[in-house]
């Protein structure tokens, strides 16, 4: 029964937490679509910085304003304990991290690396989670567990076949690995930077140095 109420816990964190592919969404969507009308698509990299920047600054101030007012925080608490990991009561929230991570992926990578390293993130994360808690049998590292890791890297490798078919093959399988491993060993390892950072930050690291090693074209959306 305790395991039960768990994994219907996770489920809503979770739920709330795949809300995130709004935003690699988003940026992919301005990217290619024009609005009425017009003949360029109405987003690009330097609209979608200055968008996500101004988002995830205003989040960490509202953040901070919660954080500074005890009465603030505990009415905070009170109405979205079912989303708070018990750490997040006194600290930023996990959504803080990951627009953070968003923001900076945007500002660091070109398109298509930064919608796979979202992708990774909201994809795999929650792959690990919910496989994890439902039938995970085998305990690496903490809680973590090989069951919840292999769904984490399959779902991952998925998603960048998908985003990275345009370089061809064997290139998009090279890459997807690449993000995969990273973004999976990322979700496992149990690093003091939250992983809605890492995750990230990380998988977009090594897939564009791979791609600058190995002369692969990154495919525009």
């Amino acid at each position: 029964m305790r395991s039960l109420r768990r994994l219907i816990r996770e489920l809503r964190r979770k739920g709330f937490h795949f809300t995130g592919v709004i935003i690699p969404s988003v940026y992919c969507l301005g990217l290619k679509v024009p609005p009425p009308g017009a003949l360029e698509p109405w987003l690009n990299q330097e609209r979608a910085v200055l968008v996500l920047g101004v988002v995830t600054g205003l989040y960490f101030l509202v953040e901070l304003i919660r954080l500074l007012d005890p009465e603030l925080n505990r009415a905070f608490v009170r109405q979205f304990r079912f989303l708070l990991r018990r750490s997040e009561t006194h600290q930023v929230t996990g959504t803080g991290y990951y627009l953070l991570g968003a923001w900076l992926s945007v500002v660091l990578f070109p398109p298509t690396v930064a919608i796979a390293a979202m992708s990774f993130l909201i994809f795999g994360d929650v792959a690990a989670a919910l496989v994890g808690m439902a039938i995970g049998r085998v305990r690496i590292l903490g809680n973590k567990t090989l069951e919840g890791s292999l769904a984490c890297f399959v779902v991952c490798v998925a998603v960048g076949i998908a985003l990275f078919s345009g370089a061809g093959w064997p290139h998009a399988l090279i890459l997807a690995l690449t993000g995969a491993t990273v973004a999976t060993t990322a979700e496992l390892l149990p690093l003091w930077v939250n992983d809605n950072l890492t995750i990230p930050l990380l998988s977009g690291a090594a897939l564009w140095l791979v791609a600058r090693a190995f002369e692969i074209p990154i495919p525009a959306l």
